[in-house]
């Protein structure tokens, strides 16, 4: 029988290399879903028992990948560098530095003593390089940066600029340059590195490549749903001012109109006047109180209700009104 063909070790690294981008994916499109991980993304000022959460769902799958590794030989699991450094970035230095702490307790129990401060130092160069650098320029780091680099390069060395874009494309790239360099010096009992084939460059710029896109691509996640977030509360707020803008050409018409009506009726016929003022301050006080544009049909209905007596009494015989309700309809939601 003819011998199994054996993966060579540059398509075991570029194997390993995916897995590990969809592995970081995965993870950050698991997260996003939950509405509280979400609301941390979405606001900016974040209290300790926020950090803390933020910390426990991105560092324990982290570190659940890390002892993968360990027990089973997953390599494409261990994502400390990236995940520490992401956590800084996001939540701020003590966050990264506690998640490092996470990943880096296993492999130092393993006999890998570089781990937990090389895990810690990635932490804290990323939440250094979240103090540093504006807010919204981190959001806007995509995986996609590589196309436009040597615009950027040039524009940042013409200009005398900080292009923070660049910085934060060349922080993971360093961190990752600094492993190697540790892995080769000391080796992989020391600290845990992908190694690179000896005289292969290609290897090298693929391992960089995936470190920056392992960092890149959760920033993009996540700044998608912050950005579906802001585009529904925009909706939420044309809507809010499309109601108020009917409500206030309607209301006064409609207000003055009953007035001069409970007016007229008030020496004639006062039982009438007296209905017509209690069907008013009804109706007036549902839409004062009402603060959601949301509310149950029935009591939609006991609005238009209102609305309808005044009308039937101001404009007597010429207006009919026939209604045809299911009562299986009365509690269903409808917009205001």
């Amino acid at each position: 029988m003819p011998e199994a063909q054996l993966l060579r070790p540059e398509q075991i690294l570029l194997t390993t290399l995916v897995v590990k981008l969809a592995v970081m994916a995965a993870l950050a499109t698991m997260l996003v879903r939950y509405r509280r991980f979400r609301h941390m993304l979405i606001f900016e000022r974040r209290g300790w028992h926020e950090r803390l959460v933020f910390v426990l769902a991105l560092g324990i799958p982290l570190t659940a990948g890390v002892i993968s590794r360990l027990l089973l030989n997953y390599k494409a699991a261990d994502l400390t560098l990236e995940g520490a450094f992401l956590a800084g970035v996001i939540a701020g230095p003590y966050a990264g530095a506690i998640v490092g702490v996470m990943v880096g307790l296993p492999p130092l129990v393993n006999g890998e003593i570089i781990a937990l401060p090389f895990a810690v130092g990635c932490g804290f160069a990323g939440g250094g390089l979240r103090e540093l650098c504006p807010k919204e320029a981190i959001w806007r780091f995509s995986p996609f940066i590589f196309s436009g680099l040597h615009r950027r390069a040039w524009q940042m060395v013409r200009g005398l600029q900080i292009d923070w874009q660049v910085i934060l494309l060349l922080a993971p790239i360093a961190l990752e340059l600094l492993r190697q360099g540790l892995g080769a010096r000391w080796g992989g009992q020391r600290l845990f590195y992908l190694p690179l084939t000896p005289g292969s460059a290609w290897t090298l710029t693929v391992v960089l490549l995936a470190t920056v896109l392992a960092v890149a691509t959760p920033i993009k996640i996540w700044n998608n749903a912050r950005i579906e977030h802001r585009l529904q509360e925009q909706e939420k707020l044309l809507l809010a001012a499309k109601i108020e803008a009917l409500a206030s050409q309607i209301n006064p018409h409609f207000l003055f109109n009953t007035l001069t009506s409970i007016s007229s009726l008030i020496r004639t016929q006062p039982e009438t006047a007296r209905m017509l003022i209690t069907k008013l301050s009804g109706l007036l006080r549902r839409l004062m109180r009402s603060t959601d544009h949301f509310v149950t049909l029935k009591e939609e209905l006991a609005s238009i209700d209102e609305y309808l007596d005044i009308e039937v009494v101001r404009f007597g015989p010429q207006l009919r009104v026939d209604k045809e309700i299911s009562a299986d309809t009365l509690t269903s939601s409808s917009r205001a």
